[in-house]
């Protein structure tokens, strides 16, 4: 019955990280990568349509916009930030997106994105993120002075999609984990 507790302790674990995957943020940079950024009204076609290599340091998207405001994005390995200067105009004049894809971590071609969280900045002015594989997007509220600026920065969650299962795998990899289960349960009764 001991071994029994320990192969099924085997599989459990086996199985969960297989599910679980592994971090990829660890080693994954988007430094050198060529990556897309848009901003538009939500809703709308986008109004800036750029792509840009990722340096550092360096701002990868200066967007200049009415009476010398602009809006900067600087992208890092894992994480970037957003700028809005304002100090000369009201506001954006409506709610607006922002979007980054073509994300491809040269050092680590199999890494995707998992996750995208705020890390500073007003969260208010934040409606909803989203994000796929290679890209990530911010939906923002109508951004109005004062303050006459408001600086963003997201983290990027990543993973290796080698080491993530589909969800139709599921059902087999339990499958398997149970009749070795099954199979060690067998040879004890038997022995």
């Amino acid at each position: 019955m001991q071994r029994l507790l320990k192969t099924i302790g085997f599989a459990s674990a086996s199985t969960i990280a297989m599910l679980l995957g592994h971090d990829a943020s660890a080693h994954a940079a988007l430094l050198g990568d060529s990556v897309h950024g848009q901003l538009g009204v939500t809703g709308e076609a986008a109004f800036f349509n750029q792509t840009a290599n990722v340096v550092d340091p360096g701002v990868e998207f200066a967007v200049a916009g009415l009476s010398g405001s602009t809006i900067t994005i600087d992208v890092k390995d894992d994480a970037f930030d957003i700028l809005f200067d304002l100090t000369s105009i009201v506001g954006l004049g409506a709610p607006f997106t922002w979007s980054l894809s073509d994300l491809n971590w040269l050092d680590s071609p199999k890494t995707i994105v998992s996750g995208l969280s705020l890390t500073a900045g007003d969260a208010s002015l934040i409606s909803s993120t989203s994000f796929t594989d290679d890209s990530v997007t911010v939906n923002f509220v109508n951004i109005r002075t004062p303050p006459a600026s408001q600086e963003f920065s997201f983290d990027i969650q990543i993973s290796d999609a080698a080491a993530i299962p589909t969800p139709a795998l599921l059902p087999g990899l339990i499958g398997f984990g149970m009749s070795i289960v099954r199979k060690k349960h067998q040879q004890e009764v038997a022995a």
